[in-house]
């Protein structure tokens, strides 16, 4: 038990809809309509591969980072993002079909991270991957904003942490090996890589 992150069934309770998202966010990254030599969501085609050789035991183990996987480049507050990144879920030539599920994806995660944002806690938008400043643009919305920021903000889903070289190969070489310290070591890694990315957001 942590004092900065202690156990209790709030904090369990967070973890498990973490686990959820990350299920269905890689769910989305091995969609049998994606093509896994494509660059999908900022990740490379060999991690996109690496994820389809995984087992479903795997991919689940994957999933309980204590961080959400997904994320979007462009959240109400950040500062203002190059278009060609807002692109990115579009060009990844890939069917409608799957665009579409991607887009159902990117609207719920943004509804559940504007529900989180709302937490008083402050380690609930931590894990969501929420800096203070889009945490407050987000909880200070009403549903009417929250629908006009939809489009650019969903377009503009991605792997989090997928610009950094080691984290997201490190993340699925360590899942299909089936060591559980050295998984734990990566999933804990995006922990300092978050804080890092905030700081930066506020710079």
């Amino acid at each position: 038990m942590s004092s900065v992150y202690p156990e209790t069934p709030a904090t369990r309770d967070l973890q498990a809809e973490i686990s959820a998202m990350n299920r269905e966010f890689l769910a989305l990254l091995i969609h049998p309509l994606a093509d896994g030599r494509t660059r999908l969501l900022g990740l490379s085609p060999d991690v996109i591969d690496s994820l389809r050789r995984m087992s479903v035991a795997q991919l689940h183990d994957l999933a309980t980072a204590p961080l959400l996987l997904a994320g979007f480049t462009r959240l109400p507050g950040m500062a203002r993002t190059d278009l060609q990144v807002l692109r990115e879920v579009a060009e990844s030539h890939v069917p409608p079909e799957w665009t579409d599920c991607a887009q159902n994806f990117a609207n719920r995660l943004l509804t559940s991270l504007w529900h989180y944002s709302r937490q008083p806690d402050g380690i609930t938008g931590f894990c969501m991957g929420l800096d203070p400043v889009s945490t407050d643009a987000l909880a200070s919305m009403d549903f009417t904003e929250l629908c006009e920021c939809a489009g650019a903000t969903c377009a503009s889903l991605h792997a989090r942490h997928a610009d950094h070289p080691a984290c997201w190969p490190d993340l699925v070489n360590s899942a299909l090996q089936g060591r559980d310290e050295q998984l734990s070591v990566a999933h804990l890694s995006l922990i300092p890589l978050t804080v890092a990315t905030q700081f930066a957001a506020r710079a």
